[in-house]
């Protein structure tokens, strides 16, 4: 797959909580992935899983017609392109010709088309054909595992988690400085020795539940230097993790923001750009703007964020189906993208109807659930 190595950053910052980077000289897209833990193995397995799912998306050998969707359809189950997500460019239709990949659809584990760009991870222009740029390029819900079935829930979770997100990004200002949780409220021990140890190393961690009408946990988290502490002034990092079991849920949010801030740090990715170093950091994140962000009375207990983990990844499963139905999702799609000669379980899903989260996907248009949260917002 091309990974090179898998270097320890965690000693760059002084937090100490364990990052690891994944180096991919040969990538097409980054070149470098991140892991996360509270220990080194759990960052070195976290580091390289992200590097194989990346590389899996990249190199896709399944056939991949290009027709248009009024022609595929004979004879086939092909996706509605009104309910994908898609690029403010979009301008397709029926009659457009497009590349296709086969997926299953868990509802019904029926074979069904959906468009090649919303599968594929290879950032390199999709040259065999002139009509690409109608749907966004990303790895939303690009996922490994032990097992295929780990892998799809852990999909799952990311594909809910930018719904979330992105849901939640649209509330105003006031309303989602109410559901700023408690952290004294915390009682998971791994969540609690993570806060400890944030605190030990004066930084000021804040959290969100940013949990949708979907019902699975999500949360949103701040990470910045604590009041007096001048040791490495960065400005503000952030962090979203997403599980039926909460603590996990804010466990992955927290790490995921200190491994944002060690990447800055380390400066080992493509997508960081020269100004995100000159920018000041009272001009990325403004003292008037942490008050408005973390001046407010906590509103949210830990303990009135949804947990529903069942045990074991068939009810786990099953329950993430039935959510995302209730939301009004007409397809769950998922691509297996499991090379033999590795056997990692890597998948690909979509879930149309869910949102993307703006952030990671700058090109990506709202769809009408966004369109519609923000009309009952009126």
């Amino acid at each position: 797959m091309g990974i090179t190595r898998l270097a320890d950053v965690t000693g760059l910052d002084y937090i100490g909580i364990p990052v690891i980077m994944a180096c991919r000289p040969n990538s097409r897209a980054l070149s470098v992935a991140q892991g996360k833990g509270l220990d080194l193995d759990a960052a070195r397995a976290s580091g390289f899983m992200e590097a194989a799912e990346t590389w899996h998306g990249e190199h896709i050998d399944l056939p991949i017609p290009v027709a248009s969707r009024r022609t595929l359809k004979r004879g086939r189950r092909v996706v509605d392109l009104g309910i994908v997500p898609r690029t403010h460019g979009f301008n397709a239709t029926d009659r457009t010709e497009l590349p296709w990949i086969e997926a299953e659809d868990l509802f019904n584990n029926e074979p069904i088309w959906v468009p090649y760009e919303l599968i594929h991870t290879d950032c390199r222009e999709f040259r065999e054909h002139q009509n690409s740029g109608h749907f966004p390029v990303c790895s939303n819900g690009l996922a490994s595992g032990n097992t295929r079935l780990e892998a799809i829930c852990a999909g799952l979770y990311e594909i809910i988690e930018r719904d979330a997100n992105a849901l939640w990004a649209l509330l105003p200002r006031v309303a989602r400085a109410a559901t700023r949780l408690d952290l004294d409220t915390v009682d998971d021990a791994y969540c609690r020795v993570l806060i400890d140890r944030l605190t030990e190393a004066k930084m000021l961690l804040s959290v969100w539940d940013m949990t949708s009408d979907v019902g699975v946990a999500a949360f949103f988290v701040r990470l910045r230097e604590g009041p007096g502490n001048t040791r490495m002034p960065l400005g503000a990092f952030c962090g979203a993790g997403c599980h039926l079991s909460r603590g996990i849920a804010l466990s992955r949010a927290i790490t995921e923001a200190v491994q944002s801030r060690l990447t800055y740090i380390s400066g080992s990715r493509d997508d960081l750009k020269r100004h995100n170093y000159e920018e000041p950091a009272h001009q990325r994140i403004s003292e008037l703007a942490n008050r408005l962000w973390e001046s407010r009375i906590p509103a949210r207990r830990f303990d009135e964020v949804p947990d529903n983990a069942r045990g074991d990844f068939d009810s786990d499963l099953k329950f993430l189906l039935e959510r995302v139905k209730a939301v009004g999702a007409e397809h769950v799609c998922v691509v297996d993208l499991t090379k033999k000669e590795f056997g990692i379980p890597v998948v690909r899903l979509m879930v149309p109807g869910l949102e993307l989260d703006p952030e990671d996907a700058p090109d990506y248009a709202l769809g009408e659930r966004a369109q519609r949260f923000q009309q009952s917002l009126a």
